[in-house]
């Protein structure tokens, strides 16, 4: 559905606790999801796709304005603060959502 343009890292799987020490410089695909992180770091202004569900954030950092897809569903996240291109959305039921884009499509 997206296309993989662009610096990706993917880091899925490993068990991880943190991302720290890991250069987010000019991703803009993350995949970071069924690991154990309780926070991520602040995001790159190019991120486009954020798949960071299965993990055990409490919640997410500042999303940045570009990012159009956003996975992070079996979480403990209470509030998401949406940037305006997103057009993608899977989370969980109960989350309150603020500053819902027109163009987005919440699975």
């Amino acid at each position: 559905m997206y296309p993989l343009l662009g610096k990706t890292i993917r880091l899925h799987d490993q068990n991880l606790t943190s991302l720290d020490g890991i250069d987010l410089t000019s991703v803009v695909n993350l995949y970071c999801e069924h690991n154990r992180l309780t926070h991520l770091p602040p995001l790159p202004p190019t991120l486009k796709r954020l798949n960071c569900f299965a993990n055990k954030l409490i919640e997410l950092p500042s999303l940045p304005d570009s990012l159009e897809c956003l996975m992070c569903f079996s979480n403990n996240i209470k509030e998401i603060t949406l940037p305006p291109a997103l057009i993608s959305l899977v989370c969980d039921d109960g989350i309150e959502i603020k500053n819902v884009p027109w163009s987005l499509e919440i699975v």
